[in-house]
C-alpha cells in the first residue's frame, strides 16, 4: 500500500490500487474514504464515488498533469483521451514484432491490452511473460541484463501469480542460503512482492533443478537467473541495485530497455562485475578445499 504525506497538514493518505496499479480508493489517517473512482482501460475516469481528495498518483500509478490532463510515464507523456503516447517509442523490437504487430505502433499503449499489461517506467525490475515463459531482468537504468526461462505452473488447488505490477516487499535470503539447488527453494532465496488479498508470500525463486516444476503459486526460474537477481539486488555497483517491482503480463515480448552504446557499456559493466565476483568466490572455495594446490593453480588468473 502506498501512502501520501502532506507536510502542510501533517496528514497521511493511504492508496488502494487495482491490478495495473491504478488508484481505486484513498483513505485518510482516520480511515475515512476521501477518494474513490474507477478508470476505463485506457485511463479515462469511468466513475467517481468520492472526490474530497485529489491523489498525486492516479491511472497506472502515474502522476497526472493538472493543466494538460496528460500522464507522465518517466520517458513519455500519455494522453488518456487519445489512448496514445504523444511521442514515439525509440526502440522497435523487430524480431518480437513479427509475432505481435502491435509492437510496430510506436505510439501505442500496452500493446493494445491495457487490462493485463503495464508500461514500464525505468526502475530496477523484473518482468515475467507468462505466454513466453521467461523473465526479463532490468537495472534501474532500464538496461536489459538478460532473459531467462521461468514458469508459473502451480500445484492443484493453489492460485497463479496474478497479472499486474507488484511492488517489492522483501528478499528472504538468509533462511534459504544453505539450501541445495534441488530443494523447493534454491540457495539464492526468494524475492517476495506486495500483492495481498490471499497472495501473501508470493515471489520468484529457483529450486528443484527444474524451472518448470510446480510451485504453490510463486514464479520459478533457473538458478542462474536467481544468482543474477541476487547479485543485482545486493552487490552490483558496490551497494546493490535493489529490485523495486515485478510485472506479470501476457505480452509475447517486453520492452527491450535502453538501446545503443549506453546499453552495451552498462551491460558489459554488470557482467564483468558479476563474473569477477563469481570468480573470487569460486577461487576462495577452491582454496579452502585445496589449500596446497593439489590440482595446480588453474583457478588463479
Amino acid at each position: 500500500m502506498v501512502a501520501e504525506y502532506q507536510p502542510a497538514t501533517g496528514r497521511y493518505f493511504y492508496y488502494t490500487t487495482d491490478q495495473i496499479n491504478s488508484t481505486r480508493v484513498v483513505a485518510d489517517d482516520n480511515g475515512n474514504v476521501v477518494y474513490a473512482s474507477v478508470h476505463d482501460p485506457y485511463g479515462g475516469i469511468h466513475h467517481t464515488w468520492a472526490n474530497a481528495f485529489n491523489p498525486e498518483l492516479k491511472f497506472s500509478g502515474k502522476e497526472q498533469d493538472a493543466e494538460s490532463g496528460l500522464y507522465y510515464f518517466g520517458a513519455r507523456y500519455y494522453d488518456p483521451t487519445l489512448y496514445r503516447f504523444l511521442s514515439p517509442d525509440p526502440v522497435i523490437p523487430t524480431g518480437p514484432a513479427l509475432y505481435n504487430p502491435q509492437r510496430w505502433n510506436l505510439y501505442g499503449y500496452c500493446g493494445g491490452n491495457p487490462v493485463r499489461n503495464i508500461e514500464i517506467d525505468g526502475k530496477s525490475y523484473i518482468v515475467f511473460s507468462r505466454w513466453q515463459q521467461a523473465i526479463y531482468i532490468y537495472t534501474s537504468d532500464n538496461i536489459l541484463l538478460g532473459v531467462f526461462p521461468a514458469s508459473n505452473n502451480v500445484v492443484k488447488g493453489h492460485s497463479y501469480f496474478p497479472y499486474g505490477e507488484w511492488e517489492y516487499s522483501h528478499y528472504n535470503y538468509d533462511k534459504y542460503k544453505n539450501n541445495k539447488d534441488n530443494d523447493s527453494i534454491g540457495p539464492q532465496g526468494i524475492v517476495v512482492f506486495n500483492i495481498g488479498n490471499g497472495y501473501e508470500g508470493y515471489g520468484i525463486h529457483a529450486g528443484r533443478n527444474n524451472w518448470q516444476h510446480p510451485t504453490l503459486g510463486c514464479i520459478r526460474t533457473t538458478s542462474e537467473a536467481m544468482w543474477v537477481i541476487w547479485f543485482l539486488h545486493f552487490k552490483y555497483g558496490g551497494k546493490g541495485d535493489p529490485i523495486k517491482k515485478i510485472t506479470v503480463t501476457d505480452e509475447h515480448i517486453i520492452v527491450e530497455g535502453e538501446s545503443g552504446e549506453k546499453n552495451q557499456v552498462e551491460k558489459e559493466k554488470f557482467w564483468k562485475e558479476y563474473s569477477d565476483y563469481v570468480y573470487a568466490i569460486t577461487s576462495f572455495m577452491l582454496f579452502i578445499t585445496d589449500p596446497f594446490f593439489t590440482y595446480g593453480a588453474a583457478y588463479i588468473r
